[in-house]
């Protein structure tokens, strides 16, 4: 079974690498991790894991002030399963404003996630310390999943 879902949508590759930071952590924690990029699959292809997992984290880039599209694509796809007191996170990448990931945990948060930390934002290009903490996240999200 899966523990963990990172998803998310990457436009220059940024919240991409963030995604990948991500997911590492949380194997580090000792989870089981998929990770699912929006602009290749759709909502339809992981909705099991989705419902199944324990622990979904969601990263998104900043555009026009707004989450990516396929991302307020999935927040819409989960009103209708079942994720009521999963754990969730969010992440992304921004070049001038970056609230987008604030949009993302608000709604995480209206469907019933227990968001365990404040999103991470990272301007442009995660550089070795930004990446270190897309890792930190993921550890975080695993001690939470673990009962920690």
């Amino acid at each position: 079974m899966v523990d963990a879902i990172v998803v998310y949508s990457t436009r220059s590759g940024s919240t991409g690498r963030m995604a990948k930071a991500v997911a590492e952590g949380l194997a580090e924690g000792g989870l089981d991790v998929r990770v699912y990029d929006l602009r290749r699959n759709i909502v339809e292809d992981f909705k099991e894991e989705l419902e199944a997992s324990k622990a979904i984290v969601v990263g998104t880039p900043t555009h026009d002030y707004m989450p990516a599209y396929e991302v307020n694509v999935l927040l819409s796809k989960m009103e209708e399963l079942n994720v009521k007191g999963k754990i969730g996170a969010v992440f992304g990448s921004y070049g001038w404003s970056g609230e987008a990931v604030y949009e993302v945990q608000r709604r995480m948060k209206s469907l019933g996630f227990e968001v365990v930390a404040g999103p991470l934002r990272i301007i442009e290009d995660p550089d070795e310390d930004g990446l270190r903490k897309c890792r930190e996240l993921g550890l975080a999200v695993a001690k939470r999943v673990k009962g920690g």
